[in-house]
């Protein structure tokens, strides 16, 4: 990615400067949907959060002082979008998986699903999997469906072990609230 320029963020303190809100727009939604996409969320919680990633964005860009010297524009924006993500986290009760402690105790083995075999489960299963990015249900689908070692699915997948059991456990969750739903 190149550098942000000077007048990209003296424009954006503009709001009426709409040529630059759409230069922003195509150099930055990428990122902050990269960043927001490793957290495992679905479609829809992804661009509600680059949503609120833009509102607090607006909210203090007009104070921003862009200096290279103090680092760049980017890391800005990744401190904005994190703290969206753990707003997100702590208003939906998501956990926030430590990998050394989820080895330890994994937080996805408290969910339990019923037998393979039940028929309720893998209706589930085939309509949960449409609400998942590809990675998320490969994590789960190889750790959980086929009982791999986290070492394979890291291996597999290209997805650290916290954002492995991330992975799980929201599957996990959907499939668990899907089933409840048709008891």
């Amino acid at each position: 990615m190149q550098e942000t320029s000077s007048s990209l963020i003296r424009g954006l303190q503009d709001f009426e400067n709409h040529q630059r809100w759409f230069e922003f727009n195509s150099l930055y939604r990428p990122m902050i949907r990269k960043i927001l996409k490793n957290k495992c969320l679905s479609g829809e919680e992804l661009e509600d959060l680059v949503q609120e990633v833009y509102l607090s964005m607006l909210s203090t860009i007009e104070r921003f002082q862009y200096d290279r010297e103090q680092g760049k524009f980017r890391s800005w924006l990744s401190k904005i979008t994190q703290r969206a993500w753990s707003a997100h986290r702590r208003k939906h009760q998501l956990p926030a998986i430590d990998p050394v402690l989820a080895e330890q105790s994994p937080d996805t083995e408290s969910i339990t699903l019923p037998d393979a075999n039940d028929e309720r489960l893998k209706l589930c299963v085939e309509l949960a999997r449409s609400r998942f990015d590809e990675k998320t249900w490969l994590s789960f689908y190889l750790r959980v469906m086929e009982e791999c070692p986290i070492e394979e699915v890291e291996k597999i997948t290209g997805m650290n072990r916290n954002a492995i059991y991330q992975a799980v456990h929201r599957v996990k969750n959907c499939l668990r609230e899907m089933l409840t739903q048709l008891a």
